[in-house]
C-alpha cells in the first residue's frame, strides 16, 4: 500500500505536475463567474513556471542533499558493495532488450571500480522494477551482464530483483545477505539520495552500513546563486530535490527511517 501511495501522491505533488494543475484550474476557472480569481491563478502559475524553470530553486533544494553526508575514509577491509538501482532505464532496456544506462549510471560503474579495490567483497546489485503502468524487466536481472561484461566474477554478484523502493531495497538485501554485525558493506547511491538511503538501511538493521554518495548534480554551494538557461534541466532537477524531500518526510512519518534528515556517522 505504501508504495502505491507514494508513487502516485508523489507524482501528483512534483513542482511541473502541480504548475500544470494550477494553469489548468485557472482555465477552468476562466470559464466560470470567477474571473478575478482566474486570473490571480493564471498569474501564480506563470510566476511558478518562471521559478521552476529559470531560477536557483532546484539547487537550493538538491545542494543541501548532496552536501549532507560526504565519503568518509575507506576501512582497509571491505566485505560487501551495495549498489543501489536507479542507473538503468527500464522501459527502454526492457523494450530494446538491452542494457541502456540512464543518468546515474555513476552508480553501477562507481559499485564496479570499489569492487576492483577490494577483489573478496561481495557486489549486491539491489533493483526491480517501481512501474505500476508497465510491466519492465527488473533492474538486476538487466544490471548483471554489464557486471560480468566489466569483469565482475558471478560467484560475486548477488542480485536482488524485487525491489521496487528504498525500503524494500533495504529489507531485499538484508533478507539475501544477512551480515554480521562486524562486517563492514559499501552503500552506493546518489549523493541526493543517499541521506534517505543510509537512514533506511540502518532503521532496517545494517548495523556497519557505510555511505558513499556518487551521481552529483551540483557542484556544491557555488550553485546557489547560479540561473539556468536550461529550463528543462531546471525543471527536472527541481522535480527531483522536491520528490527527495518528500520522501524524508514520508519515511520519516511512518517510521521508516532513523531521522527525519539523517547524516553519517
Amino acid at each position: 500500500m505504501f508504495f502505491y501511495a507514494s508513487k502516485i501522491i508523489g507524482s501528483l505533488i512534483q513542482p511541473s505536475v502541480m504548475v500544470i494543475l494550477l494553469l489548468l484550474f485557472g482555465l477552468f476557472l476562466s470559464a466560470t463567474k470567477f474571473k478575478k480569481l482566474s486570473r490571480a491563478t493564471l498569474i501564480l502559475a506563470a510566476f511558478s513556471l518562471l521559478m521552476i524553470s529559470f531560477s536557483p530553486l532546484g539547487y537550493w533544494l538538491l545542494i543541501p542533499l548532496e552536501e549532507r553526508i560526504q565519503k568518509p575514509p575507506l576501512p582497509s577491509e571491505v566485505h560487501g558493495i551495495i549498489i543501489l538501482g536507479g542507473g538503468i532505464d527500464n522501459v527502454v532496456s526492457t523494450g530494446r532488450n538491452v542494457s541502456e544506462l540512464n543518468s546515474a549510471a555513476d552508480r553501477i560503474f562507481e559499485g564496479i571500480i570499489l569492487a576492483r579495490k577490494f577483489p573478496t567483497a561481495k557486489v549486491l546489485y539491489s533493483g526491480g522494477s517501481s512501474s505500476i503502468l508497465s510491466k519492465n524487466k527488473a533492474g538486476a536481472v538487466l544490471a548483471e551482464p554489464i557486471f560480468l561484461d566489466l569483469g565482475i566474477d558471478k560467484t560475486r554478484l548477488i542480485l536482488e530483483d524485487k525491489s521496487r523502493n528504498t525500503i524494500e531495497n533495504a529489507l531485499y538485501s538484508l533478507e539475501a545477505v544477512r551480515p554480521s554485525p562486524d562486517e563492514n558493506w559499501l552503500l552506493v547511491t546518489s549523493a541526493f539520495h543517499m541521506p534517505r538511503s543510509i537512514g533506511i538501511y540502518r532503521k532496517a538493521g545494517w548495523k556497519n552500513i557505510i555511505p558513499w554518495p556518487v551521481d552529483y548534480r551540483t557542484r556544491g554551494p557555488s550553485d546557489y546563486f547560479k540561473f539556468s538557461p536550461k529550463p528543462s534541466k531546471s525543471i527536472s532537477r527541481t522535480d527531483i530535490a522536491a520528490r527527495e524531500w518528500q520522501g524524508l518526510l514520508a519515511y520519516w512519518l511512518t517510521g521508516k527511517t532513523d531521522a527525519l534528515f539523517p547524516s553519517y556517522p
